[in-house]
This record gives C-alpha cells, structure tokens and sequence, in this order.
C-alpha cells in the first residue's frame, strides 16, 4: 500500500468515526429532549418510538455518508490510476531522430569534443544552440540531402521494426531488434571553425594617438639660441 493510499484510509476511517459518534449523541440528545417534554407535562407524551424513528433517520445519515464517501475516494482512485504514465517498453523500437535533431546531436557532441581536446571551457546552452542554428542554415544542400537520406532509411527501418514488434507482442514472442536499427551509419556534421578576434588589431585600435609635443615660444628659442652662443665663446 502506498502511503497515499493510506494516507486515505486514514481519513476515511476519521470521517466514519465521527458519523458514529455524532448518532450516538443525536439518539442521546433526543431521549433528554423526551424526559424533558415529559417532566413539564407535555399536551402529549413522547414514547420510545419516536425515539427510534429519531434513530432510524440518523442511520440513514450515517450509511449515506459512508456511500458519499466511498463514492469519492474510489472516484479519486479512478482518476489517479488514469494519470499513472504507462511504462513504455524498453526493447520497442524507436522512431528515428528529425533531419535536425540529428545533426544538432552529432554536432552538440563535436563541438564538445573539440573544445575539451583543446582545453577550452565548454559553452552556454545559448551559445552552442545559436552554434548549431547558423550550422544548419548554412548548410548545403548536398550536405543536407545526406541528413534527408539518413532519415528516410532509418522510418524504413523503424516501420520493418515497429510490424515485427506488434508481431511479437500478438504471438506472445519475444523481440530482437537488429543491428541496422540499434546504430544507424553515422553521418559526421561538419566541423564549425570558431571565428577567432585578431588581439593584435584590436590592441592597436585601442591605443590613444600621443599628441605631439607644443612648438616651443620664441622666447625659449633665443634663449636656447644664446646658450649655444656662450657655450661656444667659452670653447
């Protein structure tokens, strides 16, 4: 049993309970209501039978919320069952992967190979999906007629695969899927060359230009001019 299943019993167990209780003190309160009208000399004496009738009404109470109840929880379980996904048989074959999806595999699955075997980090989902997309649509037609052929075959084969099995399953034998259908011939995507930023160009576009020096004023050029007058003279 599994513990929503007894989770249920546990509150269905509660809610006859109460019910049981609840016409115990009904039939209760309905004898005190009795010695009461009697004690104060009612115009008419209550007898046991209106006490049972009393009774007979709560019982009827009590069977039909147990019904009610059994009702909804087997109402629940209809509906839970249903939900439950069913179990999909490991060995029936499978329909082959899109155009697309294939080579979004093969080339997810190269892409990652090459950048492990260089060292570089492996990229975003975002990245390697926007990688893939502009692979796809630039690919050639030649090149995607081999993806259109790959599929093709594989639905011949799935379809094959696909009557056996419903064979299998009508005669009561057991299915052996074959080879062709297990590993279909491989179809490499083409390799996407990274597009890689020339550091040195950028380097040099980032260098500010050095503004020239200031001509000097005329004044610093006589006194320059002077200098070399007297230095000569001293000579």
């Amino acid at each position: 049993m599994s513990d929503q299943e007894a989770e249920r019993l546990v509150v269905k167990d509660a809610f006859v309970a109460s019910l049981v209780e609840l016409s115990k003190v009904a039939v209760k309160t309905a004898e005190k209501a009795i010695d009461f009208a009697n004690a104060f000399g009612g115009s008419q004496q209550v007898d046991v039978s209106s006490i049972k009738s009393v009774k007979l009404a709560l019982d009827n109470i009590l069977s039909s919320g147990v019904k009610r109840e059994r009702d909804a929880s087997d109402a629940v379980d209809s509906i839970s069952k249903k939900k439950k996904k069913v179990e999909r048989d490991p060995n029936a074959p499978k329909k082959p992967l899109t155009m697309f999806f294939a080579f979004s595999y093969d080339l997810r699955k190269k892409i990652g190979e090459e950048r492990k075997r260089k060292g570089e980090s492996s990229l975003s989902a975002i990245e390697t999906n926007q990688t893939i997309k502009e692979a796809w649509d630039s690919l050639p037609d030649s090149e995607r007629s081999k993806w259109k052929k790959k599929y093709d075959d594989e639905m011949i084969i799935y379809r094959e695969e696909a009557k056996k099995y419903e064979d299998s399953l009508k005669n009561g034998t057991e299915y052996h899927a074959t080879l062709a259908h297990v590993q279909s011939p491989p179809i490499h995507a083409p390799k996407v060359e990274e597009v890689e930023v020339d550091e040195s160009e950028d380097e040099s576009d980032e260098e500010e230009e050095v503004p020239a020096p200031p001509p000097p004023a005329p004044e610093e050029k006589k006194k320059k001019k002077k200098d070399k007058k007297d230095k000569k003279k001293k000579s």
